[in-house]
């Protein structure tokens, strides 16, 4: 592995960020080399609002002469790139989908999956997502949900959990209650973290955050 590649292990590039002009996260790496980024996009909107309710987006990139100092994890460095592209759909105001990929220039495997779906009734918020990554140097596949639950204006409970789908194991979860109002935000957070060593016990942790408005947060 690369002092480049280890550096970006976690650097991913999508159909929105591969027209970024900084689009490796990196100040002091400069791409170099003649290439030119390309794709087209399609957006729905109601009649009447600018409520999105359907958008695609597809592009790649191609350079004349491959550039090996560029991250592999991105494949920008390649003749051609991986092929980016996301969808998203909300058919209605309860239900939204949305669906990111990135396929490789042969068009014969994917390197990336991540779906999402998020479900919205009355107070009751829930987004299941489903995370596949191929082609990065840590190779990992999760699978997470986060819930929420609006008492009424003051008070709120929220869920997350997220599961290692290479390991078969729950990585975490935590358990958060708020209380807002005008003058203070309280909340109280359960956590439990689960090791990849199965010998190791959970850590079980609970906080405190208490803010004062105007004036800051205080943690316990």
């Amino acid at each position: 592995m690369t002092n480049t590649d280890s550096h970006f292990a976690n650097l991913r590039i999508d159909s929105s960020k591969i027209f970024s002009f900084n689009r490796i996260a990196n100040n002091e790496t400069v791409e170099g080399g003649a290439s030119i980024t390309y794709g087209t996009s399609f957006s729905k909107t109601k009649k009447g609002t600018n409520d999105e309710v359907l958008n695609f987006e597809i592009a790649s990139l191609a350079r004349l002469k491959e550039n090996l100092d560029l991250p592999t994890s991105t494949t920008l460095g390649k003749k051609s790139s991986d092929v980016f592209g996301s969808f998203m759909m909300t058919p209605s105001n309860i239900f939204k989908l949305k669906y990111n990929f990135a396929i490789d220039n042969n068009f014969d495997k994917s390197n990336y999956d991540a779906i999402a779906t998020t479900l919205s009734v009355n107070k009751f918020i829930t987004t299941f997502e489903y995370s596949d990554e191929k082609n990065n140097l840590l190779n990992q596949s999760f699978t997470s949900n986060s819930s929420s639950y609006q008492f009424d204006n003051n008070n709120s409970i929220n869920l997350n959990i997220r599961r290692n789908n290479d390991l078969s194991a729950t990585e975490y979860y935590n358990l958060i209650y708020n209380y807002k109002n005008d003058c203070l935000t309280a909340s109280v957070k359960f956590n439990k973290e689960f090791y990849q060593d199965s010998d190791l016990e959970p850590e079980k942790e609970i906080f405190f955050t208490l803010s004062l408005l105007p004036f800051g947060n205080a943690n316990i």
